[in-house]
């Protein structure tokens, strides 16, 4: 993740982007794949987001993860049936580190905001559906609206 900030600080620095531009951006931060370990290893959430801070912009969104117990490779264990409660703890634990990291920032940065697009609650809310998806044409799914308690405040409410 670091090295995609170095390359927005590049971008800054060669004036691709100036600071009116920064001011009126939305960053996404979404960290996937073998990005995590690295991102967990070496700085971690709040670091990351005051990096992105530094850069100029002042709005951040960040996405919490997803119940990863549910993903294939965990549940390939059990045929499918079964997520990894453990792993699905380990995430909820990461997310809960993430919220605390979100309201610090919030509360020690001047003309910021940083939210939470919270994953794990969209995930669970699909898992859990007793709706059946196996047969949803593809401009059905496209279609499909979430609800807005995906995105949340750092206090946890409605963002």
């Amino acid at each position: 993740m670091t090295t995609q900030i170095g390359f927005l600080q590049g971008l800054i620095k060669e004036r691709v982007y100036i600071t009116r531009d920064l001011k009126a951006s939305l960053t996404l931060v979404a960290v996937s794949g073998n990005d995590y370990g690295t991102y967990t290893s070496t700085s971690g959430s709040e670091q990351v987001l005051k990096l992105i801070h530094d850069t100029g912009v002042r709005r951040v969104l960040v996405t919490s993860l997803q119940p990863v117990g549910c993903l294939p490779r965990e549940t390939v264990f059990s045929s499918y049936k079964q997520c990894n409660e453990s792993r699905n703890t380990a995430a909820s634990f990461h997310n809960q580190l993430l919220q605390q990291a979100v309201t610090m920032l919030n509360n020690n940065t001047k003309d910021s905001s940083f939210l939470i697009l919270d994953m794990f609650s969209a995930f669970n809310t699909a898992l859990k559906s007793k709706k059946d998806f196996r047969g949803i044409k593809r401009d059905q799914a496209s279609r499909a609206s979430w609800n807005d308690q995906a995105v949340t405040s750092p206090s946890g409410g409605m963002g």
